[in-house]
């Protein structure tokens, strides 16, 4: 199988956990990301938070929460769901040697480099579907103008976002460098149910630690989505069209997906947010959905069983 690929190019993208190449088969083009990650170093559980009785818990669950591990818990829900249209259509995964990966890519006078960085003798990856940015005119700014024409993309986002959670995924690290052309294609810090620091089937609390609560999560990929990508379109679109065209990109966003201002008000201003606050511009709604917390426009009976189970009294 793998004599079938050509890898084309290592991408020079941002990429906290891995790196990712450009590849093709039989003329279709793929996005595989490879993960680059180390394993924690086992400690004795008398020194991680106690002294009495043993905390225990963390480190075992640790070992299986790597971004390649969460990634495939994400998207394997996804198609156990036939949900797959919410974010970018993965294929399976590889596990490949670093010289399986130098043969590849010199074979085919790959450009690009950063493999090197590797320190682990297998490599593990995830292959995705290729998804285009939106073309521009100067190559070097393309990756800035697909964010900023991305704002066409939002409400759907948003739905998507809200689906998401429907089926039990929460992204966590919600940002707009997260999608291309409107698809989200990074899942590497998602928490997918069931999951053994969230709520059990039965809606109890987990009985290990740290817990958290699925509404917890929800709602923080919502205050996200409004404060790294609704209101960092609004501030960087500003910037980025000072004295260039903006070729059909929209000047306004009304989406909304959180009332920050409102919930900071009935907060008291307990808990931090991302960014700054909404401000009282553009404060349209999304259709569909209500503040201060933008919500599925489903029936109740509807609802996800997850969200049913964890729902507090």
């Amino acid at each position: 199988m793998l004599s079938k690929w050509q890898f084309l190019k290592v991408l020079d993208v941002k990429s906290a956990h891995g790196t990712i190449i450009k590849a093709r088969m039989e003329n279709k083009l793929y996005a595989i990301k490879l993960f680059t990650y180390t394993h924690k170093t086992i400690k004795n559980p008398t020194e991680v938070y106690g002294e009495t009785p043993p905390w225990q818990c963390c480190t075992a669950f640790d070992w299986h929460f790597s971004p390649f591990e969460n990634e495939c818990r994400a998207f394997g829900r996804l198609k156990e769901r036939g949900a797959e249209n919410l974010a970018v259509k993965v294929h399976g995964w590889v596990c490949l040697t670093i010289g399986q990966i130098e043969t590849k890519l010199i074979a085919s006078g790959a450009e690009g480099s950063g493999l090197l960085k590797f320190t682990h003798y297998y490599i593990y990856g995830i292959v995705k579907d290729w998804v285009d940015m939106t073309s521009y005119h100067d190559p070097s700014l393309r990756q800035k103008f697909d964010q900023m024409a991305m704002v066409k993309h939002f409400p759907r986002m948003l739905r998507n976002l809200h689906q998401l959670h429907y089926h039990g995924i929460t992204v966590r690290d919600l940002r707009i460098d997260q999608y291309i052309n409107g698809t989200l294609v990074d899942l590497s810090l998602a928490s997918t149910v069931p999951h053994p620091y969230g709520p059990t089937a039965e809606g109890s609390e987990s009985p290990w630690q740290p817990r958290w609560t699925y509404e917890s999560l929800a709602a923080w990929d919502l205050i996200s989505f409004q404060a790294h990508i609704i209101n960092a379109w609004k501030t960087k679109s500003r910037e980025f069209f000072h004295g260039r065209k903006r070729n059909g990109v929209l000047r306004s966003c009304g989406v909304q997906a959180y009332n920050i201002t409102r919930a900071q008000d009935e907060g008291n201003g307990y808990y931090a947010v991302p960014g700054k606050s909404d401000s009282a511009e553009e404060s349209t709604s999304c259709p569909g959905y209500e503040d201060p917390v933008c919500k599925d426009s489903t029936s109740s009976e509807d609802e996800s069983e997850w969200a049913k189970s964890t729902r507090r009294e």
